[in-house]
């Protein structure tokens, strides 16, 4: 069966909702599809779509190639989509309990997933190879995570917190000097170096600037 026109949306946050800059397409969920719109033809031009979950967050990557999905259900997976195909490429399981917001780097080489309320998981995922390379676990909710333009690190913010995370400086497992780094699996665990609790805008872009022309490695804070 095919489709030819879905009416409405199911947004759950800011990261259901993703542009490809490069082509000017918007996608958004509806249950269990993801409508790929171009505005400049005011049509929905693909749709893409899971069997049995809704999907709750999406993420084009940087050259537009492809599309990542996270989903809300039972055994939730990530799914990597061919925008042009509208065909399922690789599916990378890894939360229990749903996925709140998923981020492609801007290079194009990780992809970034976050779990909802009761997961809290911030696992790292290497492309096109299509393995977590390192996870970390917290116990505040996360409501939003969003990549430098560098792509050095990212930032996640939530309950009580600003998190910055290294996807190139990953823990040992058997360091346990910061209580933000929890292994799951056996996996290395991602290196979160900043946490801040209070702070105003123009700290926050003076922080991130100097992070991005850093080349030095930064201390794992203890606090």
């Amino acid at each position: 069966m095919n489709l030819d026109l879905v009416l409405g949306l199911s947004c759950y946050n800011q990261s259901s909702v993703t542009t490809d800059k490069s082509k000017g397409l918007i996608a958004y969920p509806a249950s269990g599809v993801l409508v790929i719109f171009q505005p400049k033809l005011n049509a929905q031009i693909a749709y893409l779509r899971v069997r049995k979950n809704a999907i709750s967050c999406a993420s084009f990557s940087p050259d537009g190639q492809y599309i990542v999905t996270g989903e809300r259900g039972y055994r939730p997976v990530l799914r990597v989509w061919s925008v042009e195909d509208a065909v399922e490429l690789a599916s990378l399981p890894g939360h229990e309990f749903g996925i709140k917001a998923v981020l492609w780097a801007p290079r194009g080489d990780y992809i970034v997933s976050v779990g909802e309320e009761y997961d809290n998981e911030v696992n790292l995922w290497s492309w096109p190879a299509c393995h977590r390379r390192a996870t970390n676990k917290i116990k505040d909710c996360i409501h939003a995570v969003a990549y430098s333009e560098c792509s050095s690190f990212f930032v996640t913010v939530g309950v009580r917190h600003l998190k910055f995370w290294y996807p190139n400086h990953t823990l040992a497992a058997q360091d346990t000097s910061s209580k933000w780094c929890l292994c799951t699996g056996g996996l290395p665990r991602l290196a979160c170096s900043r946490t801040i609790y209070s702070w105003t805008c123009a700290a926050a872009t003076e922080c991130a600037t100097s992070l991005c022309t850093s080349s030095a490695r930064p201390a794992t804070s203890s606090s």
